[in-house]
């Protein structure tokens, strides 16, 4: 019988014990969950976030893609704000998402930097965890980061662009964290890494001279030159995939003009005109989910009526190539990288697909289907 009743109070005392690791344990995950979120943005800016991220507003809408490719799915659950700069300037790419994901229409328009419409009291009444802003517009955004923080909003800096290699995989690691998916951002990281290394894995061993290139902004269409870039998004991508940007000395900051001359005297050995999907840019030589090569072919095409044209080393080899605006900001700069190496380097990177790669990453990571056109050549 004392046995017994021995049994039982050992049991007893177990189940005690183990009542109160189990409190403990729950506790504890409780915590966690309302524990706040320390980074560095792509700013250096030390910031903290109250986890766990509920509601998140993309200053920038054509971040779409790298949030959605990091949440998944569900992605829309989150999202309460986003940048009118998506269905603006890339019309192509909403119009995909919003086939597959028809509530975005729903999700507020916070409108954007470039325009002035950018509205700060939308995004206080949003009521967001945290803002994403591309670093690019950080000096014009400067007063509105101030509101949001006063206003109890934090704001995580991200940078696609300006260092359009090292940048973006930073970011997605910085987003994955916020958002409480880190496993998640580190695979695509890391994808985005590997196939950065094919090409400069290459480029180490050859010594020939670089090609010399000019880069263009083709929102303008072919009747008009449009800006072309120095030291930083597309310039950098085009010296970073080994070739020499003729416009890197003369044109300070991202963007600027040059004149016709400039270009026609330079003489580059490749050309390549940047397009996108745009109502605002009818003439623009387009590419997206919904182009078709035919299409960008022959948009690309009319850039070589241009006048003196003719007389271009890079028109009479036919190595004027089009390219997607859109791959210069965001994780797919490891496309154009690829491809711009391809172009500058036919032999060495004979055996690269550029476009099998990118088709690879959305089956991986993204929330939509590959499809349409987004590189051409005039041949």
């Amino acid at each position: 019988m004392n046995k017994r009743k021995s049994i039982s109070l050992i049991l007893i005392i177990l189940c005690l014990v183990l009542s109160i690791i189990a409190c403990s344990c729950s506790k504890e995950v409780n915590v966690s969950e309302k524990q706040t979120i320390i980074v560095t943005d792509l700013a250096g800016r030390k910031i903290e976030i109250k986890g766990p991220v509920e509601k998140v507003v993309l200053a920038n809408g054509r971040f779409i893609q790298e949030f959605a490719a990091i949440e998944g799915d569900k992605f829309t659950d989150k999202l309460v704000g986003i940048g009118s700069d998506l269905i603006k300037f890339d019309k192509d790419i909403y119009n995909k998402y919003t086939d597959s994901f028809p509530e975005i229409k729903d999700i507020a328009d916070i409108g954007h930097f470039s325009d002035g419409s950018f509205n700060v009291e939308k995004i206080i009444s949003l009521n967001p965890d945290v803002v994403f802003i591309q670093s690019w517009f950080l000096k014009t955004a400067e007063d509105t980061i101030s509101t949001l923080e006063n206003a109890g909003i934090s704001v995580a800096i991200i940078d696609f662009s300006i260092n359009p290699i090292e940048g973006p995989p930073k970011s997605i690691l910085l987003m994955g964290k916020i958002l409480g998916k880190e496993k998640r951002a580190e695979e695509i990281s890391n994808y985005f890494n590997n196939q950065v290394d094919i090409v400069f894995s290459k480029l180490e061993n050859i010594k020939t001279p670089k090609p010399t290139v000019y880069i263009e902004n083709g929102g303008r269409g072919p009747s008009e030159y449009g800006k072309t870039y120095g030291n930083a998004a597309w310039g950098k991508i085009v010296e970073l995939a080994g070739g020499e940007n003729i416009a890197k000395d003369i044109v300070k900051g991202m963007m600027g003009d040059i004149a016709p001359e400039y270009l026609i005297n330079n003489n580059p050995d490749n050309i390549v005109i940047a397009g996108y999907s745009s109502e605002r840019a009818p003439k623009a030589l387009r590419f997206g989910y919904y182009v078709q090569a035919d299409e960008a072919r022959k948009l690309l095409k009319g850039h070589l009526n241009r006048q003196g044209w003719e007389s271009l080393d890079a028109v009479k080899n036919n190595k004027v190539y089009g390219v997607s605006m859109g791959h210069c900001i965001q994780i797919y700069n490891f496309f154009p990288l690829q491809a711009f190496a391809k172009w500058f380097y036919p032999e060495e990177f004979k055996d690269l697909n550029p476009e099998e790669n990118l088709k690879e990453f959305h089956n991986k990571f993204a929330v939509i289907d590959y499809s349409g056109t987004w590189i051409t050549g005039v041949k």
